[in-house]
């Protein structure tokens, strides 16, 4: 994803402000852009907030505990995810069967969330999988989960994927984890996290081996499995070495045995790359000779934590509804070793050995071109990659898939065992830097660096995540984000990149407002204020609110270094001095929250100190749960109403928060500006008390109060919506609103692409543009500068989007393999007709299938064609 350096426009805007307070006038105010037309003032924003991209659906409930770990790194991370039980889905989704309940709850997601991706968590029997009808053939896949158009059984006859039913493009990255108990979770989500946190502790020469395994797969026909894998090596990047093990009688290569393949990957390798014979339980070195893997060995593999990545091709290696396990899933399931994931087909593959066999060989190679060439932050994620490969193999021969269901079932059958989002390590591991310049002010700018200790880290995804603000980004070329600082707070920043060990770190953004709560004079209810408050408190500390207890006499000295000095009904009287050394506080810039009571004598206590400001606490209370409205200004900043119990009333000051009770109108608090500081009366604690603080907006009423008594208001907040990608003709609506403790005056939408530059303005806090994409194109900037009625300019985040024109699939030409009396094979291109391909239907590939196992399935009647 490109990214754009800021603009120098701030000045600009400063000096065009003054002479236009309200941008009247945005055409003059803009046209310095003209000359930077590919700046904007900061980094591309990927995600704004935390909707949920990554879903866990679990076939058992009782495993929720276990898989929540790998919840909590993916949304760490800058992947937001959420775990569901198949029970919740079932009783809240409509469908003919389960698993259209479950994929009726993904198509919800999808379109409401933007759901990337999913993780299904059981075997089959746990969570079902989709049987497609190829024919006679019946080939389980979750594919049905991922490609979320239509129902893939238009006619209602209950076979699903018959010609024309098809949805080729899939919307989601789909990895199932075929577990059957808790211990086989346990162990599964150890090995991934492990893997993607923790990968340094075992890291050396392996993560960059690559071991390339060929069966021979026709002697009659001369097709090899070493060819084919040379074929697909081929989409790897800068790869100067790699290990082949091969089996073919023709030329005596011999070194593909049992022994041989077991000793490779016990030695480390990030990838395996398989062509070969196979059935559920084994792959084998030819079609009539013995195994060089089995479900048993791959159970029994001893490499630790240096798990490589495998893609097998070859018959029913990843059929996971047979009563034992396949190959495919002893790899995965392996405690003390095996495979971090694995692509393998569910039932009988095709193909030759050249990329223009339209079939195995070719999707193969494109599984891995994509997964090393995909734009960040998706590459080496082989969810993306498998996915992505499908929709490639469609574009390129759509008319072959479309009409001959051999190819249609090979582009159904390759599932994802494994997490689809894990990031594969390939190549030498190393380290993350991550510094920040600039001081941490709220809503000015600031720039982070990644670099790898000595250069710059190009397209490390950056999560940065705090109360409220769930914000991620890609670094540029110069491994910078450039960024507005987010509201006061402790925000914690991850790091992530494929080839490097995560890097996390924790900043602080502003300064932290310190509260004093005299406990002191409470003798009558010493600590309620710090004992009913410890949810209030904990929540703000998270935004750099420091609470502290006093426990001796007031004195200039003790309040110094405080912001907000609390007093509630307050049972023992204040002295002279402590009076004047309140006085003195506030009138240097400190300020006072006075919290009264509905007790006659609690209010009493607390008009002590509130009389010296001409305020009152009312002796009557309002009896009842009241629901007090909320007076917009900087004191009741994002809040509407609030709840209280039994509330008192104040008497003076500006109304902050009043209600409606017996057709009478009443202050519930108010407050005043004394001197250079500030003082605010409630009439009430209980709004604050752990009982009742999440009720309607009782917290974000303490917060911006105090942060309104503290003089350090929140920055304005942006929400732009508009979508990240757009074809190229369409008109796309973009809505940004603005909020800030003031009004907002004027609000200017900004849209910066390669070929101008529109802008829209409105002197309220929400403006709206439609735009036309049909001169646009590639990456489109999307941001909004607001000015508050008290003379602050802020600027938004920027967020990308891509204009999409439609790709030119490959146009490859086509290698049909015969069987053993054809000797030459036969070269047609994609635009052959479709009477020759429908001949030779029956005899254009070798079945990757051992003959030892032909009888059985035959049987089961999910054989392929002959």
């Amino acid at each position: 994803m490109k990214t754009f350096r800021k603009a120098a426009i701030p000045l600009f805007l400063i000096i065009s402000l003054l002479a236009s307070p309200v941008l009247n006038q945005p055409p003059q105010l803009y046209s310095l852009f003209s000359i930077h037309p590919q700046s904007s003032p900061y980094t591309p924003a990927f995600l704004l907030d935390n909707e949920t991209k990554y879903v866990i659906i679990l076939g058992d409930a009782s495993w929720i505990n276990s898989v929540l770990p790998l919840a909590e790194w993916k949304t760490l991370k800058g992947i937001p995810a959420e775990i569901y039980t198949v029970e919740s889905i079932y009783q809240n989704y409509t469908g003919e069967d389960n698993a259209s309940k479950i994929r009726n709850f993904l198509k919800d997601l999808y379109v409401s969330k933007k759901l990337q991706w999913a993780l299904l968590v059981g075997d089959v029997d746990k969570i079902p999988i989709r049987f497609f009808t190829m024919g006679s053939t019946l080939v389980p896949s979750d594919y049905y989960y991922a490609a979320l158009d239509g129902s893939f059984d238009e006619d209602h006859d209950g076979h699903y994927g018959e010609l024309g039913e098809i949805d080729w493009t899939p919307e989601l990255y789909v990895g199932r984890i075929p577990v059957s108990s808790i211990d086989e979770l346990e162990s599964f989500v150890n090995k991934t996290l492990t893997y993607e946190q923790y990968l340094y502790l075992y890291s050396g020469e392996w993560t960059g081996n690559v071991l390339l395994a060929g069966g021979e797969i026709s002697s009659s026909q001369d097709i090899q499995g070493w060819r084919a894998k040379q074929a697909t090596v081929k989409a790897f990047p800068q790869l100067s070495d790699y290990t082949l093990l091969t089996y073919d009688s023709i030329r005596e290569f011999k070194n593909l045995t049992e022994q041989s393949f077991i000793s490779k990957i016990n030695e480390g390798a990030a990838i395996v790359d398989i062509c070969s014979h196979g059935r559920e339980t084994a792959l084998y070195i030819s079609q009539i000779g013995s195994p060089f893997l089995n479900s048993t060995t791959a159970e029994a593999l001893s490499n630790g934590y240096r798990l490589p990545l495998f893609f097998i091709s070859a018959c029913l290696a990843g059929c996971i509804d047979s009563n034992t396990d396949s190959v495919a899933e002893s790899l995965l399931k392996n405690p003390g070793g095996g495979a971090i994931a694995v692509i393998a087909s569910t039932r009988t593959t095709f193909g030759g050995d050249t990329l223009n066999d339209a079939a195995d060989t070719f999707f193969d190679y494109t599984f891995f071109r994509i997964f090393f060439s995909a734009d960040q932050p998706f590459t080496h994620r082989p969810g993306y990659a498998l996915y992505e490969a499908k929709k490639e193999y469609y574009k390129s021969y759509k008319n072959l898939l479309e009409s001959n269901t051999t190819y249609t079932q090979l582009f159904i059958e390759y599932i994802l065992l494994g997490d689809p989002e894990l990031p594969v390590c390939f190549g030498p591991l190393k380290s993350l830097n991550v510094n920040i310049d600039g001081r941490l002010v709220p809503g000015k700018e600031i720039t982070l660096k990644v670099s790898d200790g000595n250069s710059p880290v190009n397209g490390a995804y950056v999560c940065i995540q705090g109360w409220n603000y769930y914000h991620t980004y890609l670094t540029d070329k110069n491994g910078e984000v450039h960024l507005p600082c987010p509201e006061r707070g402790i925000y914690n920043v991850t790091v992530t990149k494929e080839v490097f060990s995560p890097a996390q770190i924790s900043i602080e953004v502003g300064t932290p407002i310190k509260i004093l709560i005299d406990e002191y004079h409470q003798q009558d209810y010493h600590l309620e204020f710090w004992n009913n408050t410890s949810i209030l408190r904990t929540t703000l500390n998270a935004c750099l609110f420091h609470f502290e207890i006093l426990e001796t006499q007031i004195t200039l000295g003790t309040l110094k270094n405080f912001n907000v000095l609390i007093v509630y009904y307050p049972s023992q009287n204040y002295t002279e001095d402590e009076l004047e050394a309140i006085r003195n506080f506030i009138q240097s810039g400190g300020s006072l929250l006075i919290i009264g009571e509905n007790d006659p004598a609690l209010a009493s206590n607390a008009n002590k100190l509130a009389s010296y400001f001409n305020i009152a606490f009312s002796t009557s209370s309002l009896s009842g749960t009241v629901t007090a409205k909320c007076i917009k200004a900087p004191q009741t900043f994002r809040t509407n109403e609030v709840l209280l119990k039994d509330p008192g009333k104040v008497e003076g000051g500006t109304p902050i928060l009043i209600t409606s009770y017996d057709a009478q109108e009443f202050i519930i608090a108010s407050c005043i500006k004394w001197y250079n500081g500030r003082v605010a009366f409630v009439s009430d604690l209980d709004l604050w008390k752990n009982t009742s603080i999440r009720e309607k907006d009782n917290f974000q009423l303490f917060k911006s109060l105090c942060e309104w008594l503290a003089g350090d208001l929140a920055p304005a907040q942006f929400n732009i919506s508009a979508p990240s990608e757009a074809r190229k003709g369409e008109t796309v609506s973009i809505n940004i609103t603005a909020d800030h403790p003031y009004n907002i005056i004027n609000l200017t939408i900004i849209v910066v692409s390669s070929q101008r530059i529109i802008t829209n303005t409105s002197q309220k806090s929400i403006v709206h543009l439609q735009l036309d994409t049909t001169e646009l194109g590639g990456n489109i900037l999307v941001y909004a500068v607001a000015v508050t009625e008290n003379g602050e300019i802020y600027v938004s985040d920027a967020k990308s989007i891509t204009v999409i024109e439609d790709r030119i699939p490959l146009n490859l030409p086509l290698t049909v393999s015969q069987q053993a009396t054809w000797q030459i094979p036969i070269m047609v291109t994609i635009t052959a007709t479709m009477t020759i391909i429908l001949l030779l239907s029956h005899h254009i590939t070798q079945k990757r299938s051992h003959t030892k196992n032909e009888s059985r399935r035959q049987k089961q009647r999910i054989s392929t064609p002959q």
